[in-house]
């Protein structure tokens, strides 16, 4: 809203029938919680709106968006089973709607076997993360796990880091996408200092052809997000005891 409006976010319990279903693509009847998050400013041209959960896809000049934003959103909601739909009106505003199945049984509390058998360590591991709030999570279970984590917020600082610690850094997790040097620039720049570190990447998607030059380089391990802390350090543990011939 770049000239201000008005943004409205409302929850509520709904029953979609049969018919209503049939409306949003991958419904079925039954109960959900619906958030709706509305605003009253540009709206979306029909367009944009059809590429709207397109990887790489961004309306914005060149260098303002990375174009992930909604088609991470959109693998988010899919791998939790719920639904979104968007009503959207160029010039007036948008409404978006997620919907989250209610389910009838309460949640068992406690760690699930995968995470109850997960070991972690002591080695030190270079975080390289422009999302703060993932960088957060991922710092919290890994120093949880044992581990002692140095912090990057980008591929610049990330090598900065690496040439400042490298002598202690034993393993480098670091997201593909991120401002003024991404994943892809980091890993290029460390294998020249060392070309024996493990690096593992995180992303929210990662195209076919992205994928296949990370195989060329020597990387095979990308943690797709969201990730649970059980994938985090079972990623973690095995490259740490790969690299050490554990």
């Amino acid at each position: 809203m770049p000239d201000g409006g008005a943004l409205t976010i409302e929850t509520e319990n709904v029953d979609l029938t049969s018919e209503q279903s049939e409306a949003i693509n991958g419904a079925i009847s039954g109960s959900y919680v619906r958030l709706s998050v509305t605003n009253t400013g540009s709206g979306m041209s029909t367009q944009v709106l059809e590429k709207l959960f397109d990887p790489f896809f961004t309306p914005k000049e060149v260098g303002k968006g990375t174009g992930l934003g909604m088609s991470v959103v959109h693998g988010i909601l899919k791998s939790h089973g719920a639904l979104i739909e968007i009503d959207t009106e160029n010039g007036v505003g948008t409404s978006i709607q997620i919907y989250f199945h209610v389910v009838d049984e309460a949640i068992a509390e406690g760690l699930s076997e995968d995470d109850a058998n997960v070991v972690g360590g002591s080695e030190t591991i270079l975080l390289v993360e422009d999302d703060a709030q993932v960088r957060r999570f991922a710092t919290h279970i890994l120093s949880k796990a044992g581990y002692a984590v140095i912090t990057a917020l980008d591929g610049v600082d990330g090598l900065g880091q690496y040439r400042a610690n490298g002598s202690k850094i034993q393993l480098v997790l670091t997201d593909v996408v991120m401002p003024r040097s991404g994943g892809q620039e980091l890993m290029k720049c460390i294998r020249e200092i060392d070309d024996m570190v493990p690096i593992v990447f995180s992303s929210g998607y990662l195209a076919d052809e992205a994928y296949t030059e990370f195989l060329r380089e020597g990387i095979h391990e990308l943690i797709q997000k969201p990730y649970s802390p059980a994938k985090l350090l079972g990623v973690v543990r095995r490259e740490l005891d790969c690299a050490s011939g554990n």
